[in-house]
């Protein structure tokens, strides 16, 4: 196994990372769909700017009506008859948080894209207001030009049934002051809106590909991200619940990620709208849109990471504020890897990046020759990765120093365990020292294959198409102490216990193999799928008929 650099890019650091928290950002995406209007921005552009006292951060989605609707509660209202000819229509979306003091507030904007036109259609609180323009507000034109002006009027209704009122909007569109946005096609447009006795006025600047552009300026009066590791389960004061996400029927949920969470807040991603989901059960939502197919879902502490099909790794925090996001030549199909202030990333070219999980700055990056095989790891201060060969052990500060151990089968998954690694093939597990020196080999049954393996209070557990298997791996060797026979959909753990999820029940298990709990749950749907979340309290899976089942 060559490796073919390694450094401290500090040039590639700045080229590709854009950071959401100084000031006014936009980042875009190669993603436009016919007959969209060149001013609307294209899926997965953030902003965040400065507004008096507030701290403003914007999300852009571009997507169809259909997966809105199949997505999430909120979006019930489009079931009104306003909406029934547009399900397969282009949407701008425009998830809103803002920051001011300690107060923090979301808000949504849908706007329908049709034949170039850009029609704001109705706006959502998380307070639950939902404000519907009938018929759309025309906020541009599908070709507007310097000089143009365009107006329209209906009814604006509170789809709580509170009331409505009558509206009107008047617009013109000018040329900006401003020489780089006048020479990238932008145009300043000032309106009046009004509704019943309340008048409007309104200047905002729109760019091609970009939406409205805000003003720029400010710094970030975003708290710091808090890092911590915070997995601190408690098994023995578990209440256990399997609740559908969308009551009163629930929705088929198009995802393969386990979702994660804090507190009372999950964190989920939808498949078909390609948004992130913070849900306060039973009752609040907000969303964020990292931009692309969601590949991989992961939280430490404050941060909620994904790597999407951009490709990219997008950093949110807890409140849906994007606070960076970095611009990567491949997509990341494996899981990156924390360790402290350290994020551990694999690319689909084995390119082995280690980033700053505050501001997403590069600390080194290096070169293999293989695609992933695993997901990286930390071990000790080790980077840990699994090739077509074996194992290769890289320095955690320099990406130097490293190790190569050649393995008789291909590593499936990697776990550090008691400080020592473990490579775990089809039917082979490996122990082997941070240093890379082989201590001992297991082998299971023929007719058993390993799924996965767990660090549980020093000891290794194994997933395997049988059951789980504990081992010890004290004095350098593997050792089996117990077995527990099942067919186990998904299984997690803390550190201390493992949690595992069979088609109807969620148990636990100690390190010795003895049951610590056990609770019966709503059956999973026929394809017996889904996948075992880690929270800082306990477990929870989100099934395809989009029950949640989990402990808190």
């Amino acid at each position: 196994m060559r490796r073919h650099g390694v450094g401290v890019p500090g040039v590639l650091a700045m080229a590709g990372i854009v950071g959401i928290s100084a000031a006014t950002v936009h980042l875009s995406w190669p993603h436009r769909e016919p007959g969209q209007s060149p001013f609307a921005p294209q899926d997965g552009v953030a902003s965040a700017h400065r507004e008096g006292e507030a701290w403003v951060t914007h999300d852009h989605a571009i997507t169809r009506g259909a997966p809105m609707a199949e997505s999430g509660p909120e979006w019930a209202v489009l079931s009104l008859p306003e909406f029934k000819d547009v399900l397969a229509a282009n949407w701008w979306l425009q998830f809103t948080t803002r920051t001011e003091g300690a107060v923090v507030s979301h808000g949504t904007v849908l706007r329908l894209l049709r034949e170039g036109r850009i029609e704001r259609t109705l706006s959502m609180t998380d307070d639950g207001e939902v404000h519907l323009f009938s018929p759309p507000l025309l906020e541009l034109p599908a070709d507007p030009r310097p000089g143009d002006t365009w107006s329209s009027s209906g009814t604006l209704r509170f789809v709580d049934g509170t009331g409505e009122s009558a509206w009107q909007w008047q617009a013109r569109a000018d040329t900006p002051e401003d020489d780089h946005q006048r020479e990238s096609g932008c145009l300043v447009v000032t309106g009046t809106l009004t509704t019943g006795d309340h008048q409007e006025d309104r200047e905002e600047t729109w760019c091609p590909g970009r939406g409205v552009v805000p003003q720029p300026g400010g710094r970030s009066t975003l708290p710091p991200l808090d890092l911590s590791d915070d997995i601190a389960w408690n098994p023995a004061s578990w209440t256990h619940f399997s609740d559908p996400l969308t009551p009163p029927a629930p929705l088929i949920w198009h995802t393969g990620l386990a979702p994660v969470g804090r507190g009372d807040l999950l964190v989920l991603a939808h498949g078909s709208s390609e948004d992130l989901i913070f849900s306060r059960l039973p009752d609040a939502s907000f969303r964020a849109h990292p931009g692309g197919d969601v590949l991989t879902l992961g939280r430490r502490g404050d941060l909620v990471l994904t790597t999407t099909t951009t490709p990219a790794l997008v950093a949110h925090d807890l409140q849906g504020r994007r606070r960076w996001q970095r611009r990567l030549a491949e997509v990341v199909p494996v899981e990156p890897a924390f360790s402290g202030d350290r994020i551990l990333v694999q690319d689909a070219t084995s390119t082995i990046t280690v980033l700053d999980a505050h501001t997403g700055n590069v600390i080194w990056e290096t070169f293999l020759d293989d695609p992933p095989r695993a997901a990286p790891i930390w071990c000790g201060e080790h980077a840990v990765v699994a090739t077509a060969e074996g194992v290769v052990g890289l320095d955690g500060d320099d990406g130097g120093g490293d190790w190569e151990v050649d393995l008789p089968e291909p590593t499936t998954d990697l776990a550090c365990v008691a400080g020592r690694v473990v490579a775990l093939g089809l039917s082979r597990i490996e122990l082997l020292n941070p240093n890379g020196q082989r201590l001992s080999t297991a082998s299971l049954p023929p007719q058993d294959t390993l799924r996965a393996g767990f660090d549980v209070a020093g000891v290794l557990v194994a997933r395997t198409t049988q059951g789980l298997r504990g081992y010890s791996v004290d004095g350098g060797r593997i050792v089996p102490l117990w077995t527990e026979a099942g067919e186990f959909v998904d299984v997690a753990s803390d550190g201390q216990v493992l949690a595992a999820l069979t088609r109807k029940r969620l148990e636990v298990f100690d390190a010795t193999g003895n049951l610590v709990d056990s609770w019966r749950m709503q059956t999973l749907p026929g394809d017996g799928e889904a996948r075992l979340g880690v929270t800082d309290r306990g477990v929870v899976s989100l099934g395809s008929d989009g029950f949640l089942r989990g402990t808190r």
